[in-house]
């Protein structure tokens, strides 16, 4: 199950809080086993906005950071646009993810083309990358059109000073495209499918 399938769920029976806490720790308690392996990588979390709405979720991720001596930049909080959407209205919600981002902690615009597109949360979020869905990028090499609007994507993201991330690459082809067109990063199964942490630091050997 994805996290776009998985969170609506969660929020609705109010499991939201749990697995986002369970999250939360065990994302801190890594980055301090890697630290101690000297591995510097980021992790990357998704979050719900009930997350931010229901409590303090700034203090909360601090603590967790302070406890297992986080470095805040190796932390991305990956949002979805109907979350970026809903946070704009919400100042408190814009105030957490303002001190989270003075802290460090960086974020991202998630499954970006997919939903509610809005330049306004673009320009009062402290968001830092773009994600563009992998649906799109599934569709690179089959649409003249298509390849120009990620192409345009792409030029608007960076445009903005956005890193510009392509989800979902699996192809040569895809890469190639995406390589001309000046995309700052891809993820998908071209690079590895997914690992645990274990299996994820023989890999970077």
């Amino acid at each position: 199950m994805t996290p776009d399938e998985l969170i609506p769920i969660a929020e609705e029976n109010g499991m939201i809080h749990e697995i986002g806490s369970f999250v939360l720790e065990t994302a801190c308690a890594q980055l301090k086993d890697w630290k101690a392996k000297g591995i510097n990588l980021r992790i990357s979390i998704n979050s719900s906005i009930r997350e931010f709405r229901d409590k303090d979720m700034a203090s909360m991720l601090i603590e967790q950071m302070k406890a297992n001596n986080c470095d805040p930049h190796s932390l991305m909080i990956e949002i979805t646009e109907k979350f970026a959407l809903e946070a704009e209205a919400e100042r408190p919600i814009m105030q957490q993810m303002n001190r989270l981002n003075q802290q460090g902690v960086q974020f991202a615009l998630d499954d970006f083309g997919t939903g509610y597109a809005s330049f306004r949360y673009m320009l009062l979020l402290p968001i830092s990358s773009l994600k563009i869905d992998r649906t799109i990028i599934q569709s690179i090499t089959k649409q003249e059109k298509m390849q120009k609007m990620i192409k345009g994507m792409i030029q608007f993201g960076k445009s903005l000073d956005f890193q510009v991330i392509a989800e979902g690459v699996e192809t040569n082809e895809q890469l190639e495209l995406l390589r001309v067109m000046d995309c700052n990063s891809i993820q998908g199964y071209i690079i590895s499918h997914p690992m645990n942490a274990q299996e994820l630091e023989k890999w970077l050997k």
